[in-house]
Formats: C-alpha cells, structure tokens, sequence
C-alpha cells in the first residue's frame, strides 16, 4: 500500500490523490488510478496543450472586448 511505503497516512495519500485527479494528471477507472497520457512526459504535454488552449480563448475574449470598447490591438 502507497500509505505504508512513504510511512504516512492513507488519509493523506487519499487528499493528495484527490488534488492529481482535480488537476487532470491522473484519472480514476473503477479502483484504478492511471496518468494521464500513459507517462508524465505525456501528461505534462497533455496539461500544455489545455493551457494553450485556455490562452487562446482568453485572447479571443479579450480581443472582443476590446473591439466593443474601440481599443485597438497593439
């Protein structure tokens, strides 16, 4: 059991699993807790791809406003 190995409680090692699921890095099937992406180096491109998708969005939301406001892009 992952508590036993790092000598903590299965309390904690349950909070922190909550947080990597809440933050998209692992997923739940069933019992089961997988990375996302199958390794970390796919997960954190995975979690790059999310944000520069977020960025765009946000640009082009920014970008309407501004329009509707008459400030122009610099």
């Amino acid at each position: 059991m992952i508590a036993e190995a790092l000598g903590i409680n299965l309390s904690r090692v349950n909070h922190h699993v909550r947080n990597l699921v809440k933050a998209g890095l692992v997923y739940r099937e069933k019992r089961l807790l997988y990375l996302r992406g199958g390794s970390l180096k796919a997960a954190v491109h995975e979690m790059r791809k999310d944000s520069e998708r977020m960025f765009d969005e946000l640009e082009a939301i920014a970008s309407e406003i501004d329009r509707q406001k008459g400030i122009s892009n610099r």
